[in-house]
């Protein structure tokens, strides 16, 4: 599972003040970025672009860009004077994804010369990758004892949830896209898929005997509240993931917690729906169709699905039309909707445009990147990073905290991904929770018990 290289002298002091700013420079940051939207939300009376973690450059480089090389620079300087490194063999898969971009960066470099590339977005295709990966290895080093680690969780469930009432805040405040008397999107699409890994680490904080009273009070009122905005916001994504992850924590844990689990949910759902018909007395109107339209994939159906559906048709006609099903188009590649003609609609964001570089589903977006051999490799990988985190959580007892800890975190982040989406920040906080997850893996084979959760 993991290897040592370099001495086993004692720390010196500097190292240690190196590791304390390096871990508070990493809190702070990971408050802007879950504090701030990496996608404006607009009034309903006016727009207005507010200076944020995404959009504020100093010396031609985002905020954010600053404060990752500042914590890799702090952490880079303290390896040196301790000459010390731990590796687990979640590193080496993390380096194992970050070979199948570079692949990709170079097919999209030399596609690039005959099709017109722009290097920007050819960065922006890679940029996700690099924050996923670096920030596990930052997360990682980071959280290198214990208590930090504890400490860490209680401020990232904290930071989750304060978030989730802000976004609850701003209904009151009419900002966001109004759905008139059925509802209304107070979030982006980039918080709506780091949410449900919130939703799961309070659920099993609720299960856990040994959690306070107190604290699962707070999560009890703050996950009501986060389903709340969940259903007015008319997630459908969401809709399918989070059920599908608490289903799967059904049946990782024992019976005792499987009953106070099915509780909590309709406890949480009676609440939340509640709320909805409280303040959209119309909510179930346009409830039942957009579930339906979870299973409407026709073209002449839901508008929203059509448009997926026509992007996989698009893509997959380019990608063999220029022999390219195998390896992909590389970072930077585009398609356009010359083979089956997009939708007039102004919801797909397609709207105006010749060239397109995202997709909806992210698979497909992957499959023109990264082609099949890729995403053969890095789904591999991925599946391989969760299997293993679930073989040490199944060595645990089953109701010790590392266990429903590792569960919780383990669930949430295979959830990441299935949100579908590419926002750096959704990478930014796999990278954190998969680093969180290798540390903790590292504690529990080094026999090193957790300090009780409350």
């Amino acid at each position: 599972m993991s290897s040592y290289i370099g001495n086993s002298g004692v720390r010196k002091s500097f190292p240690l003040i190196l590791d304390f700013f390096a871990y508070i420079l990493f809190i702070v940051t990971l408050w802007l970025v879950i504090y701030q939207d990496d996608i404006q939300i607009t009034s309903v009376i006016q727009f207005q672009e507010t200076p944020t973690i995404y959009n504020t450059r100093i010396l031609g480089l985002k905020l954010l860009d600053w404060l990752s090389i500042c914590i890799t620079f702090i952490l880079g300087l303290s390896f040196i004077l301790r000459a010390e490194l731990v590796t687990t063999s979640f590193h080496k898969n993390m380096l194992i994804v970050f070979g199948v971009y570079a692949t990709a960066g170079v097919i999209g470099f030399i596609y690039g010369l005959f099709y017109d590339y722009h290097w920007e977005r050819w960065y922006q295709d890679f940029q996700q990758t690099l924050y996923f990966v670096g920030y596990f290895f930052v997360t990682f080093y980071v959280l290198s004892s214990q208590r930090r680690w504890y400490w860490f969780l209680g401020l990232f469930v904290g930071f989750l949830g304060l978030k989730n009432i802000i976004i609850f805040q701003r209904l009151f405040e009419g900002t966001g896209r109004m759905l008139g008397e059925f509802g209304m999107r107070t979030t982006q699409s980039a918080d709506a898929a780091i949410f449900p890994l919130f939703f799961i680490l309070g659920l099993v904080l609720i299960l856990h005997q040994r959690t306070n009273f107190w604290i699962k009070l707070t999560l009890i009122s703050v996950l009501v509240i986060y389903l709340f905005n969940l259903l007015i916001g008319f997630g459908r994504t969401i809709w399918v993931v989070l059920p599908v992850l608490a289903l799967y924590i059904f049946f990782e844990i024992d019976k005792q917690q499987k009953r106070k689990l099915v509780l909590s949910s309709i406890l949480f759902l009676t609440l939340s729906i509640g709320m909805a018909l409280f303040f959209f007395p119309r909510y179930f109107d346009l409830f039942f169709w957009k579930f339906s339209s979870i299973f409407d994939w026709s073209v002449q159906g839901d508008r929203s699905n059509a448009t997926r559906l026509l992007e996989i048709l698009n893509i997959g006609f380019r990608l063999f039309d220029q022999f390219a099903v195998f390896h992909g188009m590389g970072l930077g590649a585009w398609w356009d909707d010359r083979f089956f003609q997009l939708l007039p609609d102004a919801a797909s964001g397609f709207m105006g445009k010749t060239r397109f570089h995202t997709a909806h589903l992210w698979i497909v977006q992957q499959w023109l990147k990264i082609g099949l051999i890729g995403i053969v490799v890095y789904w591999w990988t991925i599946s391989k990073m969760f299997l293993k985190a679930r073989t040490i959580m199944k060595s645990i007892n089953g109701n010790e905290i590392n266990r429903m800890l590792l569960l919780a975190l383990n669930a949430g982040f295979i959830g990441l991904f299935f949100a579908s989406t590419d926002f750096v920040k959704v990478f930014l906080v796999v990278g954190v929770v998969s680093g969180m997850i290798a540390r903790l893996c590292f504690f529990i084979l080094q026999n090193k018990p957790m300090t009780k959760l409350a």
